[in-house]
Protein backbone atom coordinates (compact mmCIF):
# COMPACT_ATOMS: atom_id res chain seq x y z
CA UNK A 1 0.00 0.00 0.00
CA UNK A 2 1.20 3.45 -0.74
CA UNK A 3 2.38 5.78 2.44
CA UNK A 4 -0.24 8.06 1.65
CA UNK A 5 -3.17 6.07 0.94
CA UNK A 6 -1.83 4.49 4.40
CA UNK A 7 -1.82 7.70 5.94
CA UNK A 8 -5.38 8.66 5.17
CA UNK A 9 -6.64 4.98 5.50
CA UNK A 10 -5.43 5.61 9.18
CA UNK A 11 -6.58 9.11 9.46
CA UNK A 12 -10.32 7.54 8.69
CA UNK A 13 -10.26 4.99 10.81
CA UNK A 14 -9.43 7.12 13.76
CA UNK A 15 -11.43 9.56 12.65
CA UNK A 16 -14.51 7.45 13.11
CA UNK A 17 -13.85 5.34 16.32
CA UNK A 18 -16.95 6.59 18.24
CA UNK A 19 -19.07 4.98 21.00
CA UNK A 20 -22.12 7.62 18.98
CA UNK A 21 -21.99 9.22 16.19
CA UNK A 22 -24.97 11.97 15.36
CA UNK A 23 -24.64 13.02 12.05
CA UNK A 24 -26.82 16.21 11.06
CA UNK A 25 -26.40 18.22 8.48
CA UNK A 26 -29.43 20.40 7.05
CA UNK A 27 -29.63 22.39 3.84
CA UNK A 28 -32.39 22.62 1.58
CA UNK A 29 -34.25 20.12 3.78
CA UNK A 30 -31.65 17.21 3.65
CA UNK A 31 -30.10 15.54 5.86
CA UNK A 32 -29.53 11.90 7.58
CA UNK A 33 -27.97 10.66 10.83
CA UNK A 34 -26.97 7.43 12.34
CA UNK A 35 -26.95 6.55 16.22
CA UNK A 36 -25.05 4.03 18.50
CA UNK A 37 -22.33 2.55 16.90
CA UNK A 38 -20.00 -0.04 18.76
CA UNK A 39 -17.18 1.45 20.78
CA UNK A 40 -14.61 -0.66 18.52
CA UNK A 41 -16.60 0.82 15.20
CA UNK A 42 -14.12 1.45 11.99
CA UNK A 43 -15.17 2.60 8.26
CA UNK A 44 -16.78 -0.51 7.80
CA UNK A 45 -19.10 -0.45 10.64
CA UNK A 46 -22.73 -0.94 9.68
CA UNK A 47 -21.69 -1.27 6.39
CA UNK A 48 -19.68 2.37 6.81
CA UNK A 49 -22.33 4.11 4.75
CA UNK A 50 -22.61 6.87 7.83
CA UNK A 51 -18.99 7.84 7.36
CA UNK A 52 -19.59 7.93 3.56
CA UNK A 53 -22.40 10.23 3.95
CA UNK A 54 -20.00 12.17 6.37
CA UNK A 55 -16.77 12.28 4.01
CA UNK A 56 -19.12 13.13 0.92
CA UNK A 57 -20.72 15.84 2.88
CA UNK A 58 -18.14 17.93 3.94
CA UNK A 59 -16.31 17.58 0.63
CA UNK A 60 -13.23 14.86 2.10
CA UNK A 61 -12.00 13.47 -1.68
CA UNK A 62 -9.16 11.17 0.25
CA UNK A 63 -11.96 9.62 2.95
CA UNK A 64 -14.44 9.06 0.32
CA UNK A 65 -11.84 7.13 -1.68
CA UNK A 66 -10.45 5.09 1.11
CA UNK A 67 -14.29 4.08 1.88
CA UNK A 68 -14.75 2.97 -1.22
CA UNK A 69 -11.47 1.00 -1.51
CA UNK A 70 -12.85 -0.69 1.60
CA UNK A 71 -16.11 -1.99 -0.11
CA UNK A 72 -18.69 0.57 1.75
CA UNK A 73 -21.49 0.57 -0.20
CA UNK A 74 -21.51 3.33 -2.91
CA UNK A 75 -25.47 3.64 -3.15
CA UNK A 76 -26.34 2.73 0.48
CA UNK A 77 -28.55 5.23 2.11
CA UNK A 78 -29.49 6.99 5.79
CA UNK A 79 -33.50 6.13 7.18
CA UNK A 80 -34.14 9.22 4.44
CA UNK A 81 -33.39 7.32 1.66
CA UNK A 82 -30.53 9.63 0.52
CA UNK A 83 -27.31 8.55 -0.57
CA UNK A 84 -23.62 9.41 -0.80
CA UNK A 85 -24.06 11.38 -3.97
CA UNK A 86 -27.19 13.67 -2.81
CA UNK A 87 -24.63 14.64 0.29
CA UNK A 88 -21.91 15.54 -1.95
CA UNK A 89 -24.51 17.06 -4.51
CA UNK A 90 -26.17 19.39 -2.33
CA UNK A 91 -23.04 20.66 -0.63
CA UNK A 92 -21.54 21.74 -4.40
CA UNK A 93 -18.66 18.96 -4.20
CA UNK A 94 -17.99 18.00 -7.45
CA UNK A 95 -14.75 16.34 -7.45
CA UNK A 96 -16.58 14.14 -5.01
CA UNK A 97 -19.70 13.79 -7.34
CA UNK A 98 -17.21 12.89 -10.25
CA UNK A 99 -15.49 10.21 -7.40
CA UNK A 100 -19.01 8.30 -6.21
CA UNK A 101 -20.13 8.50 -10.04
CA UNK A 102 -17.33 6.76 -11.40
CA UNK A 103 -17.57 3.89 -8.24
CA UNK A 104 -21.16 2.91 -9.25
CA UNK A 105 -23.49 5.34 -7.63
CA UNK A 106 -26.90 5.71 -8.86
CA UNK A 107 -27.61 8.59 -10.57
CA UNK A 108 -31.27 8.36 -10.66
CA UNK A 109 -31.92 7.07 -7.19
CA UNK A 110 -34.77 8.79 -5.33
CA UNK A 111 -34.67 9.48 -1.63
CA UNK A 112 -38.18 9.18 0.53
CA UNK A 113 -38.97 12.74 -0.94
CA UNK A 114 -38.39 12.07 -4.54
CA UNK A 115 -35.46 13.89 -4.92
CA UNK A 116 -32.79 12.84 -6.87
CA UNK A 117 -28.63 14.11 -6.34
CA UNK A 118 -29.75 16.16 -9.80
CA UNK A 119 -32.42 17.79 -7.58
CA UNK A 120 -30.29 18.29 -4.36
CA UNK A 121 -27.24 19.99 -6.48
CA UNK A 122 -30.39 21.85 -8.54
CA UNK A 123 -32.29 23.76 -5.60
CA UNK A 124 -28.69 24.91 -3.86
CA UNK A 125 -27.78 26.19 -7.24
CA UNK A 126 -24.53 24.28 -7.99
CA UNK A 127 -24.40 25.02 -12.03
CA UNK A 128 -21.36 23.06 -12.13
CA UNK A 129 -22.54 19.94 -10.11
CA UNK A 130 -25.65 20.08 -12.38
CA UNK A 131 -23.65 20.07 -15.37
CA UNK A 132 -22.42 17.36 -14.18
CA UNK A 133 -24.85 15.20 -13.37
CA UNK A 134 -26.89 16.02 -16.84
CA UNK A 135 -24.00 14.88 -18.58
CA UNK A 136 -23.44 11.49 -16.92
CA UNK A 137 -27.31 11.15 -17.94
CA UNK A 138 -29.50 12.71 -15.20
CA UNK A 139 -33.47 13.05 -16.07
CA UNK A 140 -33.75 16.68 -15.95
CA UNK A 141 -37.60 15.90 -16.03
CA UNK A 142 -37.67 13.85 -12.96
CA UNK A 143 -40.20 15.15 -10.27
CA UNK A 144 -40.40 15.12 -6.46
CA UNK A 145 -43.55 13.81 -4.42
CA UNK A 146 -45.54 16.73 -5.03
CA UNK A 147 -44.57 16.96 -9.36
CA UNK A 148 -42.58 19.83 -9.02
CA UNK A 149 -39.51 19.96 -11.45
CA UNK A 150 -35.99 20.87 -10.31
CA UNK A 151 -36.49 23.47 -13.34
CA UNK A 152 -39.34 24.68 -11.31
CA UNK A 153 -37.50 24.69 -8.29
CA UNK A 154 -34.58 26.79 -9.75
CA UNK A 155 -37.12 29.14 -11.60
CA UNK A 156 -38.58 30.27 -7.91
CA UNK A 157 -34.93 30.44 -6.57
CA UNK A 158 -33.52 32.00 -9.41
CA UNK A 159 -31.01 30.01 -10.38
CA UNK A 160 -30.70 31.09 -14.04
CA UNK A 161 -27.51 29.15 -14.43
CA UNK A 162 -29.32 25.90 -13.62
CA UNK A 163 -32.12 26.86 -15.80
CA UNK A 164 -30.01 27.12 -18.20
CA UNK A 165 -28.19 23.95 -18.11
CA UNK A 166 -31.27 22.09 -17.82
CA UNK A 167 -32.93 23.81 -20.77
CA UNK A 168 -29.61 23.00 -22.79
CA UNK A 169 -30.50 19.23 -21.73
CA UNK A 170 -34.20 19.38 -23.29
CA UNK A 171 -35.88 19.73 -19.91
CA UNK A 172 -39.38 20.13 -20.68
CA UNK A 173 -40.46 23.78 -20.19
CA UNK A 174 -43.91 23.14 -19.72
CA UNK A 175 -44.34 20.80 -16.96
CA UNK A 176 -46.40 20.71 -14.57
CA UNK A 177 -47.02 19.66 -10.80
CA UNK A 178 -49.98 18.78 -8.92
CA UNK A 179 -51.57 22.15 -9.28
CA UNK A 180 -50.80 22.36 -12.68
CA UNK A 181 -48.02 25.39 -11.88
CA UNK A 182 -45.03 25.49 -14.49
CA UNK A 183 -41.69 27.25 -14.47
CA UNK A 184 -42.25 29.82 -15.74
CA UNK A 185 -44.96 30.65 -13.54
CA UNK A 186 -42.78 30.16 -10.71
CA UNK A 187 -40.32 32.22 -12.11
CA UNK A 188 -42.83 35.40 -13.04
CA UNK A 189 -44.74 35.11 -9.14
CA UNK A 190 -40.65 35.05 -8.12
CA UNK A 191 -39.82 38.01 -10.21
CA UNK A 192 -36.84 37.21 -12.46
CA UNK A 193 -37.48 38.85 -15.90
CA UNK A 194 -34.34 36.89 -17.54
CA UNK A 195 -35.01 33.38 -16.23
CA UNK A 196 -38.74 34.38 -17.80
CA UNK A 197 -36.80 35.13 -21.11
CA UNK A 198 -34.75 31.90 -21.25
CA UNK A 199 -38.36 29.95 -20.53
CA UNK A 200 -40.07 31.97 -23.07
CA UNK A 201 -37.10 31.45 -25.70
CA UNK A 202 -37.22 27.96 -25.05
CA UNK A 203 -40.52 27.35 -25.77
CA UNK A 204 -42.78 27.72 -22.52
CA UNK A 205 -46.54 28.46 -22.97
CA UNK A 206 -47.76 31.70 -21.22
CA UNK A 207 -51.12 31.16 -21.75
CA UNK A 208 -51.16 27.59 -19.34
CA UNK A 209 -52.91 28.57 -16.39
CA UNK A 210 -52.75 26.81 -12.98
CA UNK A 211 -55.62 24.81 -10.94
CA UNK A 212 -56.54 28.18 -9.29
CA UNK A 213 -56.95 29.57 -13.09
CA UNK A 214 -53.93 32.10 -12.99
CA UNK A 215 -51.67 32.28 -15.68
CA UNK A 216 -47.77 33.69 -15.38
CA UNK A 217 -49.12 36.98 -16.83
CA UNK A 218 -51.91 37.28 -13.88
CA UNK A 219 -49.16 35.71 -11.23
CA UNK A 220 -46.39 38.53 -12.00
CA UNK A 221 -49.18 41.06 -12.20
CA UNK A 222 -50.15 40.09 -8.55
CA UNK A 223 -46.87 41.14 -7.26
CA UNK A 224 -46.71 43.83 -9.08
CA UNK A 225 -43.35 42.50 -11.19
CA UNK A 226 -44.13 44.81 -14.14
CA UNK A 227 -40.76 44.13 -16.44
CA UNK A 228 -42.01 40.51 -16.06
CA UNK A 229 -45.83 41.63 -17.23
CA UNK A 230 -44.34 43.86 -19.84
CA UNK A 231 -42.07 40.76 -21.40
CA UNK A 232 -45.50 38.57 -20.86
CA UNK A 233 -47.59 41.14 -22.65
CA UNK A 234 -45.23 40.50 -25.77
CA UNK A 235 -46.39 36.96 -25.72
Amino acid sequence: MHPEHQETRVAALRRYRVVNVLVLCVAAGFGFFATSLPAESGPMAGGGVVELMDASWNGRVKDVKVLLADGVNVNGTDPGGRTPLMAAAVNGHTRVVEVLLGAGADIRKKDENGDTALMSAGRSGHQAVVQLLLSRGADPNAKTGNGDTLLMVAAWNGFGGVVRELVAHKADVNATNADRETALMFAAQAGWPDIVQTLLAAGANPKLKNSFGRTALMLAAEEENNDIVRILLGH
